[in-house]
């Protein structure tokens, strides 16, 4: 299993989780994180703050659910799987979208990459579907926001 970052937030993300701190957008009861897009571009964990959009997009899926854990942390799930896929492709980064409700518009909230380790120099791969096996994909990302 390969290793990732933690979901690091672009700066249109932090932006936005000001907005949510400063009470000017509501989370619930519909949540404003819509996708989570998968990729096979390599990124710095030090790129991931000024992206606006992500590159090499292999699949996306929709949120499923978001779940509030306490006053700073949320975790967002979603699931995916191979049945449309025809060509496979590393997994280097997993990244969040959200609509901001001010203009409408989604954008790139944050994004993890793949964090080499001895036990794993590259990303998984994901292979397309043959025909007989389904490769599935959940996600549990968490993401953290303090107030200062």
């Amino acid at each position: 299993m390969a290793n990732f970052s933690q979901l690091i937030t672009t700066i249109k993300g932090h932006e936005f989780v000001a907005k949510i701190l400063a009470g000017e957008v509501a989370t619930e009861p519909k949540s404003p994180f819509t996708r989570i897009v998968t990729s096979d571009h390599v990124y710095t964990i030090d790129q991931i703050p000024a992206l606006t959009t992500i590159e090499g997009r292999r699949q996306e899926t929709l949120v499923s659910a978001v779940e509030k854990q306490n006053n700073t942390t949320v975790l967002i799930h979603g699931g995916m799987n191979n049945r449309l896929l025809t060509v496979g492709y590393r997994l280097n980064t997993i990244s969040v979208f959200f609509v901001d409700p001010d203009d409408g518009v989604e954008y790139l909230f944050g994004a993890a990459v793949h964090v080499p380790t001895p036990e794993a120099q590259l990303a998984d791969f994901i292979f397309p579907f043959n025909g007989i096996t389904t490769t599935g994909l959940l996600f549990n990302l968490y993401t953290t926001w303090y107030s200062s």
